[in-house]
């Protein structure tokens, strides 16, 4: 079986690919009040990318939308994550 990868474009143009077999866990975190937006983290060996969700749009909800996709085995051998209608931000850092 070939291995499957998330390729994130950060919002700064970063390009970053994680094998998808390294993931550890997906979090979501609700806005916690005004001012603030809701962040779905992806955590992988070594990586951990963050991701701004924009205010219509609940956490939790994409960070399923989020695994679903990372665990279709019938879908293509590269998941794209990029800054969207859905997502406002996206940041990758080192752990």
């Amino acid at each position: 079986m070939k291995e499957r990868f998330l390729v994130i474009t950060t919002t700064s143009k970063k390009i970053v690919y994680l094998p998808v077999s390294r993931l550890l866990r997906i979090e979501a975190t609700p806005a916690r009040g005004p001012g603030t937006v809701p962040t779905v983290d992806v955590y992988f060996e070594g990586f951990q990318a963050i991701l701004q969700i924009s205010e219509e749009r609940d956490a939790e909800t994409e960070a399923r939308s989020i695994y679903n996709k990372l665990l279709d085995f019938n879908d293509q051998d590269l998941v794209y994550l990029t800054p969207g209608d859905n997502i406002t931000n996206i940041a990758v850092e080192s752990i």
